[in-house]
């Protein structure tokens, strides 16, 4: 039986390359309608979606726990968001900051999932099915840099398709409030949109002077606590 336990940065990323993997191949074996589309768009929204899932994903995970006090992982250990200094301890090599001084400057991110995801998913006592549909909202995003017009009609077709899903779902339980509960669990999409923002990377120099330049991005470029190449080049989606 597995003991959860509080894990450091290095424990997170190593733990994300191989959710990655893992997260693709679903995706794949899952939507048959992504073998319509050109290689190029089907990574396109595989790495605009795994971020956004990770969060979405542990903020489902606190609906399960009843509770979002730390930031529960697809693994099942967490991130105590109480105690940042240990999540940048680094017992292998000492960084140019220290756990106490990261934690400050880059610790917006829990605080930031927290208000943005995991509580008002915690409000709404978001089940499996709502979750799954919030899933395939976010896979097939549109407005991408770069998404092709067949892609983003395919995505466009599929979110109608979900949304018309989700209100029959409510009718089959008889919810006279399931405009409200719809709306709000729509609500949670470009909020989550906003907390990824504090993860998300834009690799080229000249954004680094960017004022909305965030989390991932600064531990990157000051190469401390950064989650390193393998990480950025396969996991991060881009604006």
């Amino acid at each position: 039986m597995h003991v959860p336990q509080s894990v450091n940065y290095k424990q997170v990323n190593k733990m994300m390359i191989k959710e990655f993997s893992l997260v693709s191949d679903w995706i794949s074996s899952s939507f048959p309608q992504l073998m319509e589309l050109e290689q190029d768009q089907k990574d396109l929204l595989t790495r605009n979606f795994y971020l956004k899932f990770y969060v979405l994903e542990c903020g489902f995970i606190a609906c399960q726990k009843g509770h979002n006090r730390v930031f529960f992982l697809p693994n099942g250990n967490y991130i105590n968001c109480q105690n940042l200094e240990s999540y940048f301890t680094d017992p292998e090599e000492r960084q140019s900051l220290s756990p106490e001084d990261a934690a400050r400057m880059f610790g917006g991110s829990c605080s930031s999932h927290r208000r943005n995801v995991t509580s008002p998913m915690l409000n709404e006592k978001v089940d499996r099915f709502e979750f799954l549909a919030l899933a395939v909202l976010v896979l097939f995003d549109t407005g991408l840099d770069g998404q092709s017009d067949n892609c983003m009609d395919m995505c466009l077709k599929i979110r109608r398709t979900v949304q018309r899903e989700m209100l029959q779902y409510y009718s089959s339980q008889e919810n006279d409030e399931f405009s409200i509960r719809m709306g709000n669990l729509l609500s949670i999409l470009p909020n989550l949109q906003v907390s990824i923002r504090l993860l998300q990377v834009e690799i080229k120099i000249q954004k680094s002077t960017d004022k909305m330049c965030m989390d991932i991005e600064m531990t990157h470029l000051f190469n401390c606590y950064s989650p390193g190449e393998a990480f950025l080049n396969k996991c991060m989606g881009k604006n």
